[in-house]
C-alpha cells in the first residue's frame, strides 16, 4: 500500500512538471496621457489669431513684466514697441471682424481703441504717464508729463476745441501754442536723444497749426496775438516768416482763416 501511494506521488510529480507552460502574451504598453497646460491650450489657441493680435498679447506680456521689474528703467523701448503694434492696428481695424475688433480693444493694455465715428489707436497717456513715474527713468517722466499736457484727453491737442464732427477750431490767443512750442523745443535740450519721434511730431504739428490753419475759435485780434507771441519767442525759426506773412494777409483780409470758426 505504502509503494502504491509513493508511486502515485512519483507520477504526479512528473506529470505537473511536463505539462508545457501557457505563454503569456505581452500586452502593449499604454502611451502615457498628455497633460495639456493652459499656458499650451492658450498657445495652440494663439496660432489662430491674425500676427498683429499675437503681437497685441504679446506686448501685454511685456507690459505687466515690465511693471513687476525691481528698480527704473527705461520705458522708451516698451512705448515704441506699442507705437509700432498700434500703427499696424490702426490700419486695419475697421475691417477686422467684430471678434478680434473687441479683442485687440479688450487686451491692448495702455491703448484705446476705437472705430466708431473716428478710428484710432491711441497712447492712453494717463496710463504711461503713472507707469513712468512708477518704475521708469527721469526722461520718461517728463516725456509723458508733457504729452498729457498737450493732449490731455488723448486725442485732441488742448489748445482745439473739437466738434461733434470729429473736427475742430483753433484757440488762439491764450499762447497754450506757443508754451507747448517752447515746452517741447525744452525737452529737445533736455534730452535730446530720446522720444526723437514723438518729439518732432509734436514739435510739427503745432508749428502746422500756427502756419496753416484756417479756423480759428476766436476773433482776429487773438490770432494776431499768437502769431506775435510766437515771432517774439522764436524770431529764428523756421515757421517765423510764414506767420509773419499771415499776420500780413490777415490785415489786408486776403488770408482764408475763418474767425470765430466753430468746424474745421
Amino acid at each position: 500500500m505504502n509503494s502504491f501511494k509513493l508511486l502515485l506521488l512519483v507520477f504526479s510529480f512528473w506529470f505537473s512538471c511536463s505539462k508545457p507552460k501557457e505563454e503569456t502574451t505581452p500586452q502593449p504598453s499604454r502611451p502615457a496621457q498628455k497633460v495639456e497646460t493652459v499656458a499650451q491650450r492658450s498657445s495652440q489657441n494663439n496660432k489662430s489669431l491674425p500676427i498683429i493680435l499675437r503681437r497685441v498679447e504679446s506686448f501685454t506680456a511685456e507690459i505687466a513684466q515690465y511693471e513687476s521689474q525691481l528698480g527704473r528703467q527705461s520705458l522708451e523701448p516698451l512705448f515704441q514697441k506699442g507705437e509700432s503694434i498700434a500703427s499696424a492696428l490702426e490700419s486695419v481695424i475697421d475691417i477686422f471682424k467684430e471678434d478680434y475688433y473687441l479683442f485687440a480693444k479688450n487686451n491692448m493694455r495702455g491703448y484705446l481703441i476705437n472705430r466708431d465715428k473716428a478710428v484710432y489707436v491711441l497712447p492712453d497717456i494717463k496710463f504711461f504717464k503713472t507707469l513712468a513715474a512708477k518704475r521708469g527713468e527721469k526722461a520718461d517722466a517728463a516725456f509723458f508729463e508733457l504729452l498729457s499736457q498737450t493732449r490731455p484727453d488723448n486725442l485732441w491737442p488742448v489748445y482745439v476745441e473739437p466738434s461733434e464732427e470729429m473736427t475742430g477750431c483753433i484757440r488762439y490767443g491764450p499762447g497754450t501754442m506757443v508754451e507747448l512750442y517752447e515746452k517741447w523745443m525744452r525737452f529737445k535740450s533736455d534730452y535730446p536723444t530720446v522720444y526723437v519721434k514723438q518729439r518732432d511730431d509734436n514739435l510739427r504739428s503745432i508749428g502746422l497749426d500756427l502756419a496753416t490753419s484756417v479756423c480759428a475759435c476766436g476773433s482776429v485780434d487773438e490770432v494776431l496775438k499768437e502769431f506775435r507771441l510766437f515771432i517774439a519767442k522764436f524770431p529764428n525759426s523756421a515757421i517765423t516768416p510764414q506767420l509773419k506773412k499771415r499776420i500780413n494777409d490777415v490785415l489786408q483780409k486776403t488770408d482764408p482763416m475763418r474767425f470765430n470758426c466753430t468746424t474745421g
